[in-house]
């Protein structure tokens, strides 16, 4: 898998199903220029994979809800629209994220190993309200 600037390793033409495009594989360094590569030593922090523009990964969701349980929700909302983020805790303070744009240009990404997410814009309870 190539280098991927700033993440560690990543496939932009990897295709998959559920309208999957994209893979992306986080190393535990901080790779701060365009041509920082990760060490021998780098290990897997996170993995990430985005969504076809306008799929909208409900299947996924269901998926994610049957087995992980009930997320917790939010709405980020920016100048370009809201995006619902869906976060399913771990033991420790990472998790799964999916994150679901409302427009239909964006792309849904899904993060395995993710932080909580901390958007200072974020109102709780999803995009439905307000």
């Amino acid at each position: 898998m190539p280098v991927y600037p700033y993440v560690g390793y990543g496939d932009t033409t990897f295709r998959g199903a559920f309208g999957i495009e994209g893979l992306f594989f986080q190393v535990n360094e901080d790779l701060v220029a365009d041509d920082a590569r990760p060490s021998r030593w780098a290990r897997i922090a996170s993995v990430t994979v985005n969504f076809a523009p306008g799929e909208a990964p409900d299947s996924v969701q269901r998926l994610l809800r049957r087995r992980l349980g009930v997320p917790d929700t939010s709405c980020a909302r920016r100048e370009d629209g809201a995006t619902v983020i869906y976060f399913w805790p771990d033991v420790d303070s990472s998790g799964v994220v999916l994150a679901v744009p409302l427009h239909s240009r964006g792309r849904a990404l899904l993060t395995f190993g993710a932080e909580r997410p901390h958007v200072p814009d974020v109102s709780p309870g999803g995009c439905g309200a307000g």
